[in-house]
Parts: structure tokens; sequence; C-alpha cells
């Protein structure tokens, strides 16, 4: 283990992250083969020669699965050992508490964008409010109910039917 002059404890280098985006990366890789390989342009025949990606995406995930345990494997050796500390347990919980947080963030954003688009902007491009004729200007024509309440028909707006020519 690293050695300091303080209290705090610094972990050694690790594999386990690099080891974790390897097996990502075959799961990934083997996920998008299976698909690509498992469908015949659309008609959903499964074929059984291919790249061997379904073997790929196994051995991603069982590397994923060993990468997992020993990292863990590590971390408890390290913790029993009596190496965490009080203020090393409260960087994980303060860690944990900022994803949190972010990901609380991220979809109250997402969420909210979506609400303004929908309850503010439409309404306002339709003439509502305080902004009278300004639809008339922007977007002559144009019919608040459209884009997100009534879905256009497919048999008039695409180039080929439903099952094909």
């Amino acid at each position: 283990m690293a050695e300091s002059s303080n209290k705090y404890y610094v972990p050694e280098s690790s594999p386990w992250p690099l080891s974790g985006s390897i097996g990502l990366f075959m799961i990934a890789l083997g996920a998008g083969n299976f698909i690509q390989q498992s469908t015949d342009f659309g008609q959903n025949v499964l074929k059984h020669q291919g790249t061997g990606a379904g073997w790929l995406l196994l051995a991603g995930a069982l590397w994923l699965i060993a990468t997992l345990f020993f990292w863990w494997r590590d971390t408890i050796k390290e913790s029993i050992s009596g190496l965490h500390e009080g203020r090393l347990s409260g960087s994980y919980r303060q860690g944990m508490i900022w994803f949190i947080f972010s990901e609380v963030m991220f979809f109250a954003a997402f969420f909210g964008a979506l609400f303004y688009a929908r309850w503010l902007i439409v309404p306002w491009l339709g003439g509502e409010g305080n902004n009278a004729m300004t639809h008339e200007v922007l977007w002559p024509e144009f019919q608040a109910m459209w884009p997100l309440t009534n879905t256009p028909d497919g048999r008039t707006t695409q180039a080929m039917g439903a099952w094909g020519l």
C-alpha cells in the first residue's frame, strides 16, 4: 500500500478501472454485433453464422463480473485491515451524494425543458398571452395543437409504405 505521513489512507494504483473499461467495451461490441448479425435486413431471421458476437457479449459480461468481484474484494480487504477511516468513509458518502444530486438535477432539467416546450412555447406560438399576433409573423397558419397533441397521418407523409414496395 502507498505510504504517507498523514493519517488519510491513499490506495495504490488499481488495474480494475481499466479492466472494467475493457469489459464494458467487449459488452458494447458484442451487443452491437449480435444485434447486427441476428437480423437479415429487417426480416428478423436469426442467422447462426456470423461474427461470434454472442460469445463476445458473454465474455465481456463475465469479464466485467470478474472485475467487479476482484475490485470489491480489494476494497473489502482494505476495510477489514483497518485502512478505511472516518474521512475515507465520508468521502465515499460525499461522492455518492454528489452522484445522486447530479442525476436529480439532470432529470429536473430534462423534464423542465419538456414542460417548457409543451406548456409554454406551443401556446405562445399559437398566439396566446401578451404577444398577440406574433405567431402570424413568425409562423403563418400555425395551429398550436399539431406538433404535440395530434399524430400526423403516416400514409400521407412517408416516402414508402410500412410494408415496403
